[in-house]
């Protein structure tokens, strides 16, 4: 089974085909559209002085669902979205629908959502159901929740005062880690609630990563900076790393391996050693290993994206120059 997931512009494609099933799928032509409704304003309930976290209001085309209670914090006030998902055999209407004609189905997508700003940043969920998805310059909309088992999705926050760069979950608790120009937050999704607010020092954040343990996080910035967090210790930098001579525009852990990689507008990815241990008393250690060449400057960029194989100590990394390279 191969998967890949494009983005370009305002639209992400989840792709998944089995190679034998071509010739199969070659003579389906169903259509499979999608509907992205326009977003609509909600009036917030217990925002008067209370500080508490987003809301992530469900909505979907069964009538059934119930939205959450609507709560805010200092900077985001939970409002409502609509995004209804059909499945329905119509031609898309003027209402944003996209069809997935005969030759999308057979090349593997599934889904296609279409977004009102350029899609910025997409993470998945550990359990590989939600992906959230952060638009550029969306204001309140920048964070988008997408699920797919059940074909809706969400819009965390009705205004935000900052502007969002990245949006990532943890691996094992329901929290959402959102990154701003310089703060980061950490919402509790069940509780509803900010539950800490992350302060790196860094002028712009471009990127962050949760370890897959979840109690550390690695967050990037534009002034060449990579700080690593250790969530249980406090809510600033454990250790500054100053690896790259340009801004840093990616960071990423291995699931398996401990092993991190950063990459940025320098030429250079570099690879490094970060061993998280068990005893609460012993500190992460962090070494840098090596500097693999990275791809072509383009336009004063290099590197825009970095991902480790799940299993494999593989790292595919995004060039500027329209390039995907695999180190191994």
């Amino acid at each position: 089974m191969h998967k890949l997931q494009q983005q370009s512009g305002h639209i992400f494609d989840v792709v998944s085909l089995p190679e034998e099933m071509v010739l199969a799928v070659l003579g389906h032509d169903r259509y499979f559209p999608v509907r992205h409704g326009l977003p609509q304003s909600s009036t917030s309930s217990g925002i008067h002085g209370e500080r508490k976290g987003p809301s992530l209001t469900p909505v979907s085309a069964d009538a059934t669902d119930k939205p959450m209670a609507a709560s805010c914090d200092d900077e985001c006030v939970s409002g409502m979205g609509d995004i209804r998902l059909s499945e329905d055999e119509k031609l898309p209407s003027t209402d944003g629908g996209f069809p997935l004609s005969r030759y999308s189905w057979a090349l593997g997508v599934r889904a296609a959502v279409t977004h009102f700003r350029p899609v910025a940043h997409v993470a998945w969920h550990a359990r590989g159901d939600y992906l959230a998805v952060t638009l550029r310059d969306a204001a309140a909309r920048a964070v988008v929740v997408h699920q797919l088992s059940r074909r809706r999705s969400q819009l965390p926050f009705g205004r935000c005062k900052g502007l969002v760069q990245c949006a990532v979950f943890h691996p094992l608790r329901p929290l959402l880690f959102v990154a701003t120009q310089r703060v980061v937050r950490v919402y509790d999704l069940v509780k509803q609630e900010l539950v800490r607010k992350l302060e790196p020092g860094a002028q712009w954040i471009s990127a962050l990563a949760v370890h897959p343990a979840g109690d550390n996080l690695l967050v990037a910035s534009y002034d060449r900076k990579v700080m690593w967090f250790d969530l249980e210790l406090s809510a600033r930098p454990y250790q500054t790393l100053r690896l790259h001579g340009g801004a840093v525009r990616s960071v990423a852990f291995h699931r398996r391996y401990p092993l991190f990689a950063t990459a940025g507008d320098d030429p250079y990815i570099v690879v490094s050693h970060g061993m998280v241990y068990n005893d609460l008393l012993q500190n992460p250690l962090l070494v840098p290993l090596k500097q693999l060449a990275g791809p072509s400057r383009v336009a004063e960029l290099c590197v825009t994206e970095l991902r480790f194989h799940p299993t494999q100590p593989w790292l595919l990394a995004a060039g500027a120059d329209h390039s995907l390279r695999l180190y191994s």
